[in-house]
């Protein structure tokens, strides 16, 4: 279930109980009228929802105003039916605030659980004379745990990917950074090894062909070692040099 149809399914069970608070309202100084026009515009308001774009949804800057609205509606479709006391805004207002503490879905859920054993029990041994608006409560509680669970979960989902993404660009800064390190720390050395190896490599074909003049059979031999030597060492900073362009290739 996409971002975006979970949350407009979640506002509809909002918008249901604000309708029926408002409609079955105790207040008769309230205008039907108003009610209704109210009604109609929230109604209207979650429709609306369908015709925006699915990417907004992913964003949690989109869910604030969207919370904000739907608590406003839904405190003042409770103030104006006047058909709950002030227990129940305290427990309503607190179940708000652990969905925002909790951030989780699953532990919505289990805070709304709780919730509606703990007033349903409350609200069953207080030994008032019940109306049908009354067993609303219990619902009310349930329904509004999960609406802030899911958007405080969706909103800390959001955090924790922002996060991670920054810290896979620190990862990748430092693994730059590294690479670069890297690459001049070989640069540098085989540049210092390479130029005396040529002046010495330089020098022993010299003393082989004889510029110096003769060599004995032991001098050349010894000559002949040094040279060869020299020529092993100068291919490995070759094969050196090579590797790390290949490394450097691959990883670019």
């Amino acid at each position: 279930l996409s971002k975006k149809l979970m949350a407009i399914r979640l506002r509809w069970l909002v918008v249901i109980i604000c309708s029926y608070l408002l409609v079955f309202s105790g207040e008769e100084s309230f205008p039907s009228s108003t009610a209704y026009a109210f009604i109609f515009l929230y109604v209207f308001s979650n429709i609306f929802l369908y015709l925006v774009n699915e990417r907004l949804f992913e964003s949690a800057y989109f869910y604030a105003p969207l919370v904000i609205f739907d608590t406003f509606c839904v405190t003042a479709a409770l103030i104006v039916s006047r058909q709950v006391a002030t227990d129940f805004y305290l427990a309503y207002f607190v179940i708000i605030i652990l969905c925002a503490v909790l951030h989780d879905f699953l532990g919505s859920i289990v805070v709304a659980t709780l919730s509606v054993l703990v007033y349903g029990y409350l609200l069953f041994n207080a030994g008032e004379i019940f109306d049908p608006g009354i067993y609303l409560r219990l619902p009310f509680l349930f329904i509004m745990a999960l609406f802030y669970g899911y958007f405080a979960q969706v909103i800390r989902g959001e955090k924790v990917l922002r996060i991670q993404a920054q810290i896979r660009q620190i990862i990748a800064e430092q693994q730059a950074d590294v690479e670069r390190i890297k690459s001049e720390f070989l640069r540098n050395i085989t540049h210092e090894l390479r130029t005396p190896l040529t002046a010495v490599m330089g020098y022993g074909e010299l003393l082989i062909d004889g510029d110096f003049g003769m060599l004995t059979v032991n001098q050349r031999k010894a000559a002949d070692g040094l040279m060869k030597s020299a020529r092993g060492l100068f291919a490995l900073i070759v094969e050196i040099l090579d590797c790390s362009k290949l490394e450097k290739g691959k990883t670019g």
